[in-house]
């Protein structure tokens, strides 16, 4: 689970405070590593929240996941080629 803002900024401020990372970490009930990486990734950005990072393009839509779902269920014996050529047939999307 990610930590929230509020997260990020209690373990800047007790560590600002000189209570070690396991300290802040039994206090907010985090691993120990989580807090070290959140007060390095402060001391590197300034700021509380997450870095800004590009994810790769998805190929289907939440509605193209729901489809494969549920042809899924009435057929389980549907192999991977079989469902890929279906959402391709019916909706049109080309997915690897």
């Amino acid at each position: 689970m990610p930590l929230t803002v509020t997260d990020v900024f209690q373990i800047v401020a007790l560590s600002e405070d000189a209570h070690s990372w396991r300290c802040v970490s039994r206090f907010l009930g985090i691993p120990r590593t989580s807090v070290q990486d959140a007060w390095n990734r402060y001391l590197e950005t300034k700021r509380f929240s997450r870095r800004i990072r590009s994810r790769r393009k998805r190929a289907t839509t939440a509605a193209d996941d729901r489809f494969v779902v549920l042809n899924t269920l009435p057929d389980r014996t549907s192999t991977a080629v079989q469902l890929q050529h279906r959402l391709l047939t019916v909706r049109g999307v080309e997915i690897s």
